[in-house]
């Protein structure tokens, strides 16, 4: 299976910059590419040397502004959601030495701490030689208050087996500093990544507002802008969003965006161990548009 996936990767990168050439509708659509952390610093630099000589990398000042498609032509935005430290530590370098802007979405709640996120408690569970009783993808659909009680059980059996409870470093706020000393941007992403659609309306209204006021307080970002967690955007997000003056708000659906929304703005999934072929064919659009089609058949 990893061979034929390979095979598929090599075909759709061989094609993904000819498709683009002669595909107009893709030309000026605004490409928003979504990491989570930088697991491969050699591979990220190929990445980030592609867009650059097939791309125009954008800031968040230009990805936001309404006349981006007529100053730019086959603009993309970097981020990162969640903040691992890894965007600084081995990310950073590589976008100042290419000058490529790029925003990361933070959650604060986990900031300078040792705290993991849910899911990596779930990781380390298995880690650990433990069964969770669910696997992450069920607890994404699971009620809010009940998917907490079932981590911070889970959290408690592995401190008892382990004899420590399980610890992940976070982004400081040094390192936030560092980012922005830079020029970059950073924005919300929840006070400590529920997925809204499963919480009430009270709790969605918190983690924004918490976040946010967080963000504000410390850094003063001129712009805010907002990922929702694992994508899941709703009604009662857009309007707490709406009310605190947000500009924009990301998915996590593996498309290229047009900004018909801009409370439900598209994003491309890349990886930064991606392989050259398949970044091109991710961010080319034409693995979105393969994904899409394959799974409407």
């Amino acid at each position: 299976m990893a061979d034929l996936r390979s095979v598929g990767e090599s075909v759709l990168g061989a094609v993904a910059s000819p498709w683009l050439a002669t595909t107009s509708r893709w030309q000026r659509r605004l490409r928003v590419l979504a990491y989570h952390e930088i697991s491969d610093a050699a591979a990220f630099a190929s990445q980030m040397a592609f867009l650059i000589e097939n791309f125009q990398p954008v800031t968040i000042e230009e990805a936001i502004s309404p006349s981006l498609y007529a100053r730019h032509r086959r603009p993309v935005w970097i981020t990162f959601d969640d903040g691992d430290p890894s965007i600084v530590v081995a990310g950073l370098p590589v976008l100042v030495d290419l000058s490529i802007p790029a925003t990361i979405f933070i959650c604060p709640g986990l900031v300078d701490t040792d705290e993991p996120f849910w899911w990596q408690v779930v990781q380390a569970a298995v880690d650990a030689g433990l069964e969770p009783d669910y696997p992450v993808g069920h607890l994404k659909s699971m009620e809010d208050s009940r998917r907490r009680g079932f981590i911070a059980d889970l959290r408690q059996r592995v401190q008892e087996l382990t004899g420590h409870p399980p610890r992940q470093p976070q982004l400081t706020p040094e390192q936030i500093g560092l980012w922005l000393d830079e020029g970059h941007s950073i924005g919300n992403h929840t006070w400590d990544h529920p997925m809204l659609d499963q919480c009430d309306a009270e709790e969605q209204a918190r983690q924004i507002e918490a976040a946010d006021a967080w963000i504000q307080q410390r850094f003063s970002p001129t712009h805010r802008v907002f990922a929702y967690p694992n994508g899941n955007s709703t009604p009662r997000s857009k309007a707490v969003l709406t009310d605190l003056g947000y500009e924009m708000a990301l998915l996590f659906d593996h498309r290229i965006s047009n900004l018909d929304d801009r409370f439900a703005v598209s994003r491309i999934r890349v990886n930064a161990d991606d392989s050259l072929d398949e970044f091109k064919a991710r961010v080319s659009g034409l693995h979105p548009w393969v994904h899409h089609a394959l799974r409407r058949s």
